[in-house]
């Protein structure tokens, strides 16, 4: 029985860093996703100041 319990605790570990790592992995593509955005953005304004000129 012990070594039952064990497994599932082991199992209960191994689901806890799988979704550690999907929650990781999500706030990483959204950090990827803002900096997109911020670049266009900061490429968009280098043109309009070349515009102006």
């Amino acid at each position: 029985m012990r070594n039952f319990s064990n497994k599932i605790e082991a199992i209960n570990s191994l689901i806890a860093t799988i979704e550690a790592k999907s929650e990781l992995q999500a706030h990483i593509l959204k950090s990827n996703f803002t900096l997109k955005k911020l670049s266009l953005i900061a490429e968009q304004s280098k043109k309009c100041e070349w515009r102006e000129r």
